[in-house]
């Protein structure tokens, strides 16, 4: 008979569906490597540390050995490797010997995770910072052009995200035209070979690295001409989201002009990121130009015609050696104004720490990346040298080294104010044209009013606004036991709030229990969706202490007299807007004049509007784009002319 451990230890070895899953290690792995990886397949009691040890190594040695391809995806199914890799990530920085916080070579950077808080969230950070590998000649091999998965599950066991491959395949991306010979081989990147959401979520466009629009070599430019149209029309057909673009030249109009035609005329849902390097001496450049790198990328923006950020976005190629305008803070500042969502970090550029025992940025480039990191729609790639392969630990630990510098950005306190809450409420509102809002006109929704009341500063000041006024009237010769207090355009009710427990502190502070002065609250709101909430609110919250009126605030003279409602001593609204008159103040307030006394206190009593000039692409580029209807803003078409250039640079069809 059987006994039970050897029962356990049979099922764990066959899982549920009686597959043997010890059958999936390769031979010839190394005998303390198996070991462990059968222990962990055996189900044996281990430490998690022990577990995620195994977990990687199995994954790590089944993507080595692309026989097992086909074997793994029918056992595992497609999720093991994505799963092994979260594990990986989570471990990183869990060993006692890898967990020293700062280092010399790094400056003030965390280069690798520590607290529990890094490594409970590290899979997460993992999903959020997108890290991608940028092909280069040294570590691929043409096989790979018809194995692209292969390749991307290897680049995934090092914790990456997304790969940047050459959109013809490696043999053509690569290649170099001589003399004797221009013609380029094909393009050869099957589609097929992966699903297409695969090809838009893991596989980034890249343009082959010998295409020279602006080449001197008259020969050479026109063939790149041609061959670009035609790998941009088949990172079409694939469906790819995005594309890199290097600019070689500090000057390059032809480049620039057969991307302003395609933007224009293709509809077609593709980003490019024209690659900047950050060393005016990686551009082909005269020597009596004077121009620095980000003069160059808005030169080649403004041969673009400024297209919309949304398709034509700015990439930083952090270099070994970078100019003094990456170091000067008022220059960096410039960045932060561009569509800049992109960057390509070489492998030269990482140093190595021997007490770390880990890769990371230096100071430069790692202040670099801090300071223009606006996002973590942003994507980050490394780079592998061009003359020899890079090994398996070093594209892990670049990975790891970018990742921490970003997990340290996000970790900063944000905010335009010290109490940091305008990020977190206005995180969409941020370098995006705001439609004037009209609630006189329309009735607004509860997701404005919640965005409305985001804001704890405004709100403390009416508090103390409304405590002012109240302590104005209790200190007066006739000491009032009531006072009447209309909340006109209450919305949600926040301003009730603030009024209850300014008569709180103000009690609290200066009346004795018998001799309170108790407000006598109106609440006057025309938005009928919002007079259910206030209702609510006043059951729920004020304890049925106010009176509730649905009317526009100019009717209440009228409404006050028919129900003998009494005047107001104080009367508090918050009609200002974004620029003090566009939600109707003073027009709506002054309908409530007659019905005040020669006492009445309003909150707020003046306010004044200021005008300050701003600079902001995206806008402009959205500005730009309204100005013609979405029939002529060069989407192509089937009529007998095709799109002819503009003026400014842009393309218009003109439809029969």
């Amino acid at each position: 008979m059987t006994s039970p451990v050897k029962k356990s230890k049979k099922k764990a070895m066959s899982g549920d569906a009686g597959f043997d899953y010890t059958a999936l290690i390769p031979e010839g792995v190394d005998e303390d490597i198996r070991a462990k990886i059968e222990k962990f397949l055996l189900g044996e009691p281990a430490s998690d540390s022990l577990r995620l040890e195994a977990l990687g190594l199995f994954a790590k040695t089944l993507m080595t050995n692309p026989s097992y391809q086909k074997k793994v995806q029918d056992a595992l199914g497609n999720g093991c490797v994505s799963s092994a890799n979260d594990d990986l990530f989570a471990k990183e920085g869990t060993s006692s010997e890898n967990s020293m916080e700062t280092s010399a070579d790094c400056g003030d950077k965390k280069c690798v995770p520590n607290s529990d808080v890094q490594v409970e969230c590290a899979a997460e950070d993992r999903q959020r910072i997108n890290v991608g590998w940028f092909t280069g000649p040294s570590d691929v091999k043409e096989e790979y052009d018809h194995k692209i998965a292969v390749y991307s599950q290897r680049l995934g066991c090092q914790l990456y995200n997304f790969i940047s491959y050459p959109v013809g395949g490696a043999k053509r991306g690569f290649w170099q035209p001589s003399s004797s010979s221009y013609s380029p081989p094909p393009i050869d990147l099957p589609d097929v070979q992966l699903q297409n959401h695969l090809w838009e979520t893991y596989v980034n466009g890249q343009i082959s690295s010998w295409l020279d629009c602006d080449s001197e070599d008259e020969q050479l430019a026109a063939l790149s001409e041609r061959e670009l149209l035609k790998e941009l029309n088949y990172l079409a057909y694939m469906g790819l989201r995005s594309t890199v673009v290097q600019l070689k030249h500090a000057d390059s109009p032809r480049l620039a002009r057969i991307l302003n035609q395609w933007l224009w005329t293709k509809n077609v849902n593709l980003c490019m990121w024209v690659l900047v390097p950050t060393a005016m001496d990686n551009l082909i450049h005269s020597p009596s130009d004077t121009r620095d790198c980000w003069t160059v990328w808005a030169d080649f923006r403004k041969l673009c015609s400024n297209f919309s950020s949304q398709k034509l976005i700015a990439g930083l190629h952090l270099t070994p050696d970078i100019d003094e305008e990456f170091v000067d803070q008022k220059l960096i500042s410039r960045w932060k104004a561009e569509p800049l969502a992109a960057f390509c970090v070489d492998v030269d550029v990482f140093v190595s720490d021997q007490s770390l025992r880990h890769l990371c940025l230096p100071p430069a480039h790692s202040n670099l990346l801090a300071e223009l990191w606006m996002s973590d729609n942003g994507r980050l790639m490394v780079r592998g040298s061009r003359e020899a392969e890079t090994p398996p630990s070093v594209q892990l630990q670049c990975a790891q080294a970018l990742r921490a510098v970003v997990r340290e950005v996000n970790r900063r306190p944000k905010g335009l104010t010290s109490a940091g809450f305008l990020v977190d409420a206005n995180v969409n509102y941020v370098d995006v044209l705001q439609v004037p809002l009209q609630p006189l006109a329309d009735n607004l929704d509860s997701g404005v009013y919640n965005t409305f009341e985001q804001d704890p500063v405004k709100y403390r000041r009416y508090r103390e606004a409304v405590e002012l006024a109240i302590r104005d009237f209790g200190e007066s010769a006739s000491r009032p036991e009531e006072l009447v207090l209309y909340v006109l355009g209450a919305g949600r009710g926040p301003l009730v709030t603030c009024s209850l427990e300014a008569e709180r502190n103000y009690n609290e502070r200066f009346r004795c229990k018998r001799d309170r002065i108790r407000l006598k609250v109106f609440v006057v709101e025309k938005n009928a969706n919002a007079i259910v909430t206030l209702r609510y609110m006043n059951s729920k919250y004020w304890r049925n202490r106010c009176v509730v009126i649905e009317s526009d605030m100019r009717n209440i003279p009228e409404i006050a007299a028919n129900n003998h409602y009494p005047q107001p001593d104080i009367i508090v609204s918050e009609l200002l807007g974004s620029f003090g008159d566009n939600e109707l103040s003073p027009e709506c307030l002054d309908g409530v004049t007659s019905l005040l006394k020669p006492t009445t206190i309003s909150i707020p009593q003046t306010y004044t509007s200021y005008v300050a000039p701003i600079m902001s692409l995206h806008m402009h580029q959205q500005i730009r784009l309204c100005g013609a209807s979405y029939w002529n803003r060069g989407i192509p078409g089937h009529g007998r002319n095709g799109p002819t250039l503009q003026q400014d640079g842009s393309y218009r069809q003109i439809y029969p």
